[in-house]
């Protein structure tokens, strides 16, 4: 069964409260506040209890239009639905709460049934909003829009799978001591070289017929590129290419920071092998050449899961 979900009432004016209230007590929980400071306030608290508010704008100690500003500046409350009281001579207020971020408006006198619609809409826009959110955010990465390591696997599994007779590579690149960045220049900065990262992904894959890209974590960036009608005369000359144009856009972008790529390729054998599995195989070849200024890339050949299973025995013993 449903849960009733809750209303909050902002207004000063105890009956206007009170009218509104004997409407929706059927419908939903209420919470009422005189002002919008204390309404605020009941929503910092406990932004999960409410899916709407209804708010007044003209009030004392914080009048609505404030109250809208502040919601809009949190982003744990710009998604709660805001619907504006008003009365039938307030246009230009409506107007401008809207401009604001209030979600709609009912006016005075208040009829009980466009109170319930307006408000049953406004809730479920802002489910399906939430919904959405949560998928976005499920396969796209908050910072730089690509998409997250699990969408990448997906989306590059579905890739291979569907395009058995075509050669890919797969590409796992990141920047040597990104760390030192954060510290000397700071998170903020090192958040920007990421971004600056992932718009040029776009431009070093275009020309292949297939690919997909994303951000794996941190500094950690992977793609997968079909190989077949591309200019290059072998996987070599591939790798020389990329790991040259990489190199010229980090160099463009802040010559202070000294960035080095490392870069672990793996020629795709075949197509049915799983996205983690091409991944973990393109990181041991990037570690090969990780800390060096002169070899920026590696190709991955089984010598090298030999090798690290003979450490991982050694280390065991």
């Amino acid at each position: 069964m449903e849960s009733i979900k809750t209303v909050l009432i902002v207004d000063d004016n105890q009956i206007n409260r009170e009218i509104l209230k004997k409407f929706l007590k059927d419908h939903y929980n209420i919470v009422e506040a005189e002002n919008g400071q204390v309404a605020l306030d009941i929503l910092t608290k406990n932004r999960i209890e409410f899916s709407a508010v209804l708010l007044d704008l003209t009030m004392p100690v914080m009048d609505g239009y404030t109250f809208l500003q502040h919601i809009q500046e949190d982003s744990r409350l710009k998604n709660v639905p805001i619907i504006v009281t008003t009365s039938h001579s307030e246009s230009e207020k409506e107007i401008e709460a809207l401009k604001m971020g209030a979600w709609d408006f009912v006016t005075k006198p208040y009829n009980p049934d466009i109170i319930l619609f307006r408000l049953r809409n406004a809730i479920n826009r802002s489910q399906l909003e939430t919904l959405r959110e949560i998928v976005y955010l499920t396969e796209f990465d908050k910072l730089t829009g690509l998409f997250t390591k699990n969408h990448f696997f997906a989306e590059t599994h579905k890739m291979l799978t569907e395009n058995p007779k075509e050669k890919f590579i797969f590409v796992r690149f990141d920047i040597d001591r990104f760390s030192l960045i954060n510290s000397y220049f700071g998170i903020a900065q090192g958040d920007r070289l990421i971004k600056y990262i992932a718009g040029t992904l776009p431009s070093l894959v275009k020309t292949a017929k297939y690919y997909t890209y994303g951000r794996i974590e941190g500094d950690v960036f992977a793609a997968c590129v079909s190989f077949n009608g591309l200019k290059y005369q072998d996987k070599y000359e591939f790798a020389v290419d990329v790991v040259d144009r990489v190199k010229k856009v980090l160099g463009e972008y802040n010559r202070e920071f000294d960035i080095v790529p490392s870069f672990g390729l793996y020629e795709i054998p075949d197509n049915s092998i799983r996205p983690d599995i091409l991944y973990d195989r393109s990181t041991l070849a990037a570690k090969t050449c990780k800390g060096s200024y002169i070899q920026l890339y590696s190709w991955y050949d089984d010598s090298m899961e030999q090798q690290l299973k003979q450490d991982q025995n050694i280390a065991n013993e």
